[in-house]
C-alpha cells in the first residue's frame, strides 16, 4: 500500500514523463500528417531523379563507348601513317637506286657514243657517213617527225609509235614509207658498202598482257623482235642482207627516266646505225678475207 506521502513525492515525476509522452505522441501526429498529406510529392521528384540519372548513365556509357571507338581508329590511323611512313621511304631509296642506276647507264652511253665518234673520226675524215650521204638522211627526218638523224654517229631513230602497234612486233603499214625511203638511200651509191646494225629498244615495264606475253616472253624478246622486223622489211626493200645486223637491249640503255608515260615513249624506239665499211665493228668480217 502507497501512502499519501509518497503519492505527493512521485506526482512531480509522473507529470513529467506524462508531459513528454503527449509532445512525443503530438509529434508523431504531426509528422504523420505532414507526410501524409506530401505522400506523392517526393516519390515523383525521386522517380524523376533516377529517370534523369539513368539517361545520364546511359549518355555516359554512350561517350565511353564513342570515345573508346575514337581511339581504337586513332590507333590504327597512327600504325597505318607508319606503315605508309615506311613504304614511303622504301619507294624513296628504290628511286634513288633506279636514278643512280639511270645516271650511270647514261654515262657509260655517253662515254660509248665519244668512243664511237672517235673511232669514227680517226677512220675516215668528215661526217661518218659523207656529207651528201647524211644530206640525205638529215632530209628524209625533216620529212618524218618521228625519225631521227644524228650526223655525228650516223645513226638513224625511229620511235616505236611510227612503227609498231603497242606490245606488237608487226610493222604498221604507215611506216612502209618511211622504210622504204630508207633502203632507197641505203640502195644507192652513196650508200654503197654501208653496214646496217638495227638495235631494238623498250621501256621499263615488264610485260604484263597475256597476248602479248604469249609473243613476246620479255623486253628483251620484244626489242630483239621488233629490231628483226625492221630488218625484214630493209631485206624485202632490196638491202642487201648480208649488210643487216640485229640487236636488242630490252630496257637496258634507256634515253629517259622512264618516270611516267611521256619518257617511256621516249624508250620505246628501234634505231638503226649506218656504219662505214672502213670502221671496225664486232661481227663484219673483211669481204677479202672472208673469199680467202
Amino acid at each position: 500500500m502507497v501512502s499519501h506521502s509518497q503519492k505527493e513525492a512521485i506526482r512531480p515525476m509522473f507529470t513529467f514523463i506524462s508531459k513528454k509522452m503527449f509532445a512525443l505522441s503530438l509529434g508523431v501526429c504531426s509528422l504523420w500528417m505532414v507526410t501524409g498529406c506530401n505522400h506523392f510529392v517526393p516519390r515523383t521528384a525521386l522517380t524523376d531523379s533516377q529517370r534523369e540519372v539513368h539517361q545520364l548513365n546511359e549518355q555516359n556509357n554512350e561517350l565511353s563507348m564513342a570515345h573508346n571507338h575514337s581511339q581504337q581508329t586513332l590507333q590504327a590511323m597512327l600504325a597505318e601513317k607508319e606503315q605508309l611512313a615506311q613504304h614511303t621511304g622504301q619507294l624513296e631509296q628504290q628511286l634513288a637506286i633506279a636514278t643512280e642506276r639511270f645516271h650511270n647507264v647514261q654515262g657509260e652511253r655517253s662515254q660509248l657514243k665519244s668512243h664511237y665518234i672517235s673511232l669514227l673520226r680517226n677512220n675516215q675524215a668528215g661526217t661518218p657517213l659523207g656529207g651528201h650521204l647524211a644530206e640525205r638522211f638529215r632530209n628524209l627526218s625533216q620529212k618524218y617527225p618521228h625519225f631521227e638523224f644524228d650526223p655525228e654517229t650516223g645513226a638513224s631513230k625511229f620511235h616505236s609509235e611510227i612503227l609498231f602497234a603497242s606490245g606488237s612486233a608487226i610493222v604498221n603499214e604507215s611506216a612502209y614509207g618511211l622504210l622504204d625511203e630508207f633502203s632507197k638511200i641505203i640502195n644507192s651509191p652513196d650508200g654503197a658498202g654501208m653496214h646496217i646494225m638495227i638495235v631494238g629498244h623498250t621501256d621499263s615495264k615488264d610485260i604484263i598482257k597475256r597476248n602479248t606475253a604469249r609473243r613476246h616472253a620479255t623486253n628483251w624478246h620484244l626489242s630483239t623482235n621488233r629490231a628483226s622486223a625492221v630488218a625484214v622489211m630493209l631485206a624485202k626493200s632490196g638491202v642487201d642482207e648480208s649488210k643487216i645486223r640485229i640487236a636488242g637491249h630490252s630496257k637496258y640503255q634507256p634515253v629517259a627516266s622512264n618516270a611516267d608515260e611521256s619518257t617511256r615513249r621516249l624508250n620505246r624506239r628501234v634505231e638503226i646505225f649506218v656504219i662505214a665499211p672502213q670502221a671496225a665493228v664486232a661481227g663484219w668480217e673483211n669481204r677479202e678475207i672472208r673469199r680467202n
